[in-house]
């Protein structure tokens, strides 16, 4: 006979067990706390010393499964009165198995502790439930019934009873619920029929070997619902007394979520540690999609601003499609980047009636989470949707913030190595640029050396020459030719860097104005100038000549792409603050200064570029014209370049171009200079000496100045000078080659000022005066003179000092 008051004391030792530290405490407690069954004398754990004794000994082993844990030793005193409790203690003994091993495995895997604590409480939980149950209905039946019907239909997961044959003969409220059927069609039912195919028969094998070991056991299976669906369940069976006959129970919990936890950490670390061809992305994109059940999953990356988006993988419909950019406003993904989590389990259609996917899909349901990069900011978003209702909204958005991770940690990875490649590209273009600009720069300064003697020797010759004289007409296309060959080198120069300039405060709408007629008239008749202004622009620092030369290559070039057809050239001007995020799309990326910038924008409607045309526009020596010299854009780049400017270049094939100059603001007021020519009756007395490694040079520049009225004295090097100079110390003035043999001009200026502080020396060179004055700020040069120079050149730097 079961004593209600021991039983109790039993189901209070299994709920204090559980709360216990260790395996010590453990048998200990309960070694003490069974010695209150009727009939035992002692209690101890299997290799515990004890004194022999002649009474009985009943031995009761933890095992679970093929786990060994031991074994508790019952000496007996009185076998009639502990004989009706050894089924209780051998389910005693099978809890403890059950919480040694639980905590074995806890400890063995961190990650499913939470779990494992919450099944031995809720297992503790029923084996409560169903002893008071028991203990109830020995005082009172109907009682009994009556709470133990209560228990059944309320818990919270799927009960049902099967008899020996399987034939299901009770099921709760939530079993019906989740299984789909009534309870009049769940009675109708055998556990094959709810059970899976492929483990239907497992399981009716499992019920009838429990009913003949009489023991529980836990197990997973896969359950088939009324619709046909098919959903994972941990399933808890037990052998239990129904109705005066042997039965089967199973509690049947849906293990979904853990099951699709599991799955979505497996693909992470299949997709981290298996390489695959491809794409990260895309490999997520159709995981999500057949995980989650959804038509359509885009991942995007959020672009400045958070105002739109750039899709990375769209996949739809079993199928990816092109990437786009879109907006975010009136979006379900706009929700996401304001909330960071978005769903709608139905109806997103009707609530974003302005986007076009949506409507187009005929969406029912979405979900989205955002990414977030390491530096805390939003860099992208993860969206999904369906044309039916979301079935599981709890599923859903757990396995999207789990995959956002990883997504975003790929994302970032992907825009620091996009980074790294365009840094990559703009350093191997400035390198190129700079190799190519030292080779223009170069040939440019001996070409100029030429043409200095070519364009000397020719007017030197007109002016002996009477004015009726047969030759005139030859040297004079002798010095247009030279001039020419001129302003091509100083188009080299300035793709260099090193052109001449003059800087001024510039208003670029007078400019543009000036230069109106003469573009007109440098273009095609059937194409049409359009100037569009905007007032009141900032002034920029800039060189008048070397920006009316841009404009002039930009505007021929927009009247050669629309060629013979009819068409329009767009001159536009205005001003805008460029961030770094915009000076990152330019040329001439190279540490730009965020903050104002003024623009002269020129748009063609002529035929347009492909991508690898645009890649080499600015590239020195690249032409798409028969004739032309491919210097023209090459110049343009130079001069930006050298005015701390940018370009920024849109063209489509078929459709036009678009080229936009950006020159930082001054907001400085215009400058207005007045140039003072001089008589060309001037005469000058004295000595000069004139210092230049070319002969030809020294030659033509001794007769000029002659000319003039100086005596001259040539060297043809910096050591030279310096020995006449020391000879000669009533020399005037020194006219000095910049670029020379043995000793350059640098080093001589620095020795003849050594020699006499107030020397005067004009410096002669075929590169820049910019470049080449910046090396003497402060040190008393008098004037420069840029190779080839003509005549009245030649006279006004003298006459300056």
């Amino acid at each position: 006979m079961l004593i209600p008051e021991t039983l109790g004391q039993l189901l209070l030792m299994q709920s204090i067990v559980i709360s216990l530290p260790d395996e010590k405490s453990i048998f200990s407690f309960v070694c003490r706390g069974l010695l209150d069954i009727p009939g035992v004398s002692e209690v101890c754990y299997a290799n515990a010393a004890r004194e022999q004794s002649d009474e009985a000994v009943f031995r009761f082993p933890l095992f679970l499964g093929e786990t060994y844990r031991g074994e508790l030793l019952f000496t007996v005193k009185d076998a009639e009165a502990f004989v009706p409790y050894e089924d209780c203690l051998k389910n005693f003994c099978y809890m403890l198995a059950v919480i040694l091993e639980e905590r074995s495995q806890r400890a063995k895997n961190e990650v499913f502790q939470a779990e494992l604590e919450e099944r031995i409480q809720e297992r503790t939980s029923q084996l409560e439930k169903e002893i008071l149950e028991r203990i109830k209905s020995e005082q009172a039946a109907k009682t009994s019934e009556k709470l133990f019907k209560e228990l059944f239909q309320n818990v919270a997961d799927p009960i049902y009873i099967s008899d020996t044959s399987g034939k299901i003969i009770a099921a709760n409220n939530q079993a019906c619920q989740e299984l789909g059927y009534t309870l009049g069609e769940m009675l109708q039912l055998h556990v094959t029929d709810i059970d899976t195919k492929s483990g239907a028969s497992d399981l009716l094998i499992k019920n009838l070997q429990l009913l003949e070991q009489s023991s529980s056991t836990t197990f997973e299976a896969n359950h088939r619902r009324k619709d046909g669906s098919i959903f994972p369940v941990e399933l808890n069976v037990c052998t239990i007394d129904f109705s005066g006959q042997k039965a089967v129970m199973g509690v049947a919990r849906n293990i979904s979520k853990r099951k699709r936890t599991e799955d979505c950490l497996t693909f992470l670390a299949q997709t981290t540690t298996i390489r695959s061809e491809e794409d990260f992305f895309h490999r997520l994109a159709r995981y999500l999609a057949d995980s989650l059940d959804m038509d359509f999953i885009r991942i995007d990356t959020l672009e400045p601003g958070n105002l739109s988006a750039r899709t990375v993988a769209v996949f739809f419909d079993g199928e990816f499609v092109d990437n786009i950019s879109y907006t975010l406003k009136d979006t379900p993904c706009g929700e996401v980047v304001d909330k960071n989590v978005c769903c709608y389990t139905d109806g997103v259609r009707q609530r974003f009636p302005r986007d076009a996917v949506h409507q187009d899909m005929n969406a029912e349901s979405y979900v989205g989470t955002i990414l977030w990069g390491s530096n805390g900011k939003q860099i992208g978003l993860i969206a999904a949707m369906s044309r039916k209702p979301l079935a599981n909204q709890e599923i859903a958005q757990a396995i999207l913030q789990m995959v956002s991770v990883r997504a975003a940690a790929e994302l970032e990875r992907n825009m620091h190595e996009e980074e790294r490649l365009r840094l990559e590209q703009q350093l191997l273009h400035t390198q190129k640029l700079e190799s190519l600009g030292v080779l223009a720069g170069g040939i440019a300064h001996d070409f100029n050396n030429i043409l200095t003697s070519i364009i000397g020797n020719a007017e030197l010759a007109m002016m002996r020459m009477k004015p009726e004289s047969t030759g005139i007409d030859n040297l004079q296309r002798i010095q247009q030719a030279a001039i020419r060959a001129a302003d091509l080198a100083k188009q080299m120069l300035a793709y260099s860097g090193k052109g001449k300039f003059v800087l001024e405060n510039l208003d670029f709408n007078s400019l543009l104005e000036e230069m109106l007629h003469m573009l007109e008239v440098s273009i095609s008749k059937k194409a049409v100038l359009r100037l569009n202004i905007t007032p009141n622009l900032p002034t920029v620092q800039s060189d008048p000549t070397q920006m009316r030369q841009i404009v002039m290559n930009l505007v021929i070039n927009a009247s050669e792409a629309i060629g013979e057809k009819s068409g329009v050239i767009a001159i536009s001007t205005g001003c805008m603050d460029c961030d770094k995020s915009y000076l990152r799309n330019v040329w001439l990326d190279e540490n730009l200064k965020e903050g104002l910038y003024v623009f002269v924008e020129v748009a063609d409607t002529g035929c347009g570029m492909d991508d690898k045309t645009q890649a080499k526009i600015f590239d020195p020596f690249f032409t798409t014209k028969f004739t032309g010299r491919g210097l023209g854009m090459a110049a343009v780049l130079g001069i930006v370049n050298s005015h701390k400017g940018a370009i920024r270049v849109y063209s489509e094939l078929g459709k036009g171009t678009t080229f936009k100059i950006l020159l930082p603001a001054s907001n400085r007021p215009v400058e207005v200079f007045n140039h003072n020519h001089h008589t060309d009756h001037w005469k000058g007395e004295g000595k000069v000496l004139l210092v230049d490694d070319e002969e030809s040079i020294r030659g033509i520049g001794k007769e000029r100045l002659k000319e003039f009225g100086f005596t001259t004295i040539t060297a043809n090097d910096g050591r030279e000078a310096i020995e006449i100079f020391r000879q000669h110390p009533d020399i005037a003035f020194v006219i000095l080659d910049l670029t020379m043999p043995h000793m350059d001009g640098e080093q001589c200026f620095r020795e003849l000022r050594r020699l006499k502080p107030d020397v005067k020396v004009i410096m002669s060179s075929g590169f820049s005066e910019h470049e080449v004055t910046q090396k003497f700020v402060g040190k008393g040069l008098s004037g420069f003179i840029q190779k080839p120079y003509k005549l009245s050149v030649l006279k006004e730097a003298i006459q300056k000092i």
